[in-house]
């Protein structure tokens, strides 16, 4: 699985922006709770911050 990063802007926020936005928001995450898992080739790695003994 990786990362998914959703950038909200203060600007996007101002009380005229800010009904689109989060309109926008949930049409975003409604959209990736329905999307599969799509597999790479970087989910093999074994990644760690140390060594494995």
């Amino acid at each position: 699985m990786g990362w998914t990063v959703i950038t909200i802007w203060e600007c996007e926020l101002t009380p005229r922006r800010r009904a689109a936005t989060l309109e926008k928001l949930d049409a975003t995450l409604k959209a990736l709770a329905r999307a599969p898992y799509q597999r790479t080739d970087l989910d093999d790695l074994n990644i760690a911050a140390e060594p494995q003994y």
